[in-house]
């Protein structure tokens, strides 16, 4: 009786090898589209958070602003607002008076009259720089109070510009003194810094009359 033939091994070398290279290109591949979504997830969460930085300094000048306090006293600072740069971009100041029945932490000292400086600061161990708030009781109105409680108000600010409507138009600083703005327009931009390419700007004109907000932007 005639033999069939002899038994073929199942796999050759060359088809095990083939094998393993197409399974491991499906697992770096697999990896690689994992890798992918963690990172578009990450970038999303980070602009997410600038977002949510710029909101919230954005809701607390408004807030500010809608307290600012007008004196009858003569020679008493109404609102001081200075251009500044930081890196050819722009890092103004606004320092105003604002009345509340609380606008520092418990533990601290209350009063009628505050003083609210807003500006960017640099913090000196990361060297990041951050929207900063100062806040300072102010027992005599006409002397003011340059110390107070600097707080970090929103990280990742790369711009903050003020401008200042006085009936006729719009100017990059105020220093009139007895005088008071119409409008005040708070720009800002954010940038998280794994995301240079990628920024947050908000825009928002505050009026100083009793309507406290005329036109909102962001994006």
């Amino acid at each position: 009786m005639a033999k069939s033939g002899t038994n073929r091994p199942a796999f050759t070398l060359v088809e095990l090898l083939l094998a393993t290279l197409i399974g491991t290109l499906v697992i770096l591949v697999a990896l690689a589209a994992f890798r992918s979504v963690i990172v578009s997830r990450q970038a999303v969460q980070n602009h997410t958070e600038v977002i949510a930085n710029g909101r919230i300094a954005m809701r607390q000048i408004r807030e500010d602003l809608s307290n600012f306090y007008r004196s009858p006293v003569p020679g008493v600072m109404r609102l001081v607002g200075e251009q500044h740069f930081m890196a050819s971009q722009s890092a103004d100041t606004l320092r105003f008076y604002a009345v509340s029945d609380r606008m520092l932490p418990e533990r601290d000292e209350q009063g009628d009259v505050y003083e609210v400086e807003y500006g960017i600061y640099t913090d000196e161990k990361t060297q990041t720089r951050y929207l900063g708030r100062r806040c300072a009781m102010v027992k005599d109105p006409l002397q003011g109070n340059a110390k107070g409680i600097l707080s970090a108000l929103a990280l990742d600010i790369q711009e903050l510009k003020f401008e200042y409507y006085d009936s006729r138009e719009w100017k990059p600083q105020w220093e009139k003194a007895g005088l008071v703005p119409q409008w005040v327009r708070v720009s800002m931009t954010f940038r998280h810094p794994q995301q240079t390419d990628r920024q947050a700007r908000f825009s928002q004109v505050i009026s100083l009359e009793p309507l406290p907000v005329l036109f909102s932007q962001e994006g």
